[in-house]
């Protein structure tokens, strides 16, 4: 099969989260484009808008991505390639990743013997749930939650046992 390689819109339901998806495909048609998008475990419902490869420019992905969310460019995404293009896709930040970090990072600077137990336990739920779910992002939020739950855990235990050491040479 030869051609030029095109970018084509692919729309349809991911099969295993049964969510909307929407993604920018590298094909040389429309067939190969839909195959693609089946690969990756998406139920094609249409295939849409070919923009030709060589004549992509930053300000064609800017425009296309303006387009995508409605008319709100996001400010500044970098545009670089085709090849960015194609794996431009719209990624949902796990909830239990966000609560991780936050309260990892919390339970460093504020409340550790209460915060530490709760980012290691949304540090497990968010890690189940990027595993089971590819269209989710928040990986390093996920394990800056981790580590800042092992860290504040650490520092607990190393007062803990400060505190004992006082206690008994006193």
């Amino acid at each position: 099969m030869t051609g030029t390689p095109q970018v084509y819109r692919v729309v349809g339901v991911h099969r295993e989260t049964a969510k909307d998806t929407e993604l920018l495909v590298t094909a040389v048609s429309e067939a190969n484009a839909k195959v693609k998008a089946e690969l990756q475990g998406v139920a094609v419902t249409s295939v849409e808008e070919k923009i030709d490869v060589p004549t992509l420019t930053t300000a064609d992905l800017a425009k296309e991505d303006a387009k995508r969310l409605g008319g709100k460019a996001r400010s500044p995404q970098r545009y670089m390639t085709a090849e960015y293009a194609s794996r431009l896709q719209k990624r949902e930040t796990d909830w239990a990743a966000i609560v991780a970090a936050a309260s990892g990072i919390l339970s460093l600077l504020v409340v550790p013997i209460l915060l530490a137990p709760v980012c290691l336990i949304f540090s497990l739920i968010s890690y189940y749930r990027l595993q089971e779910s590819p269209e989710l992002s928040g990986g390093r939020l996920c394990a800056t939650g981790a580590i800042c739950g092992v860290l504040s855990i650490a520092w607990l235990l190393y007062l803990f046992t400060v505190c004992q050491r006082r206690r008994e040479n006193a």
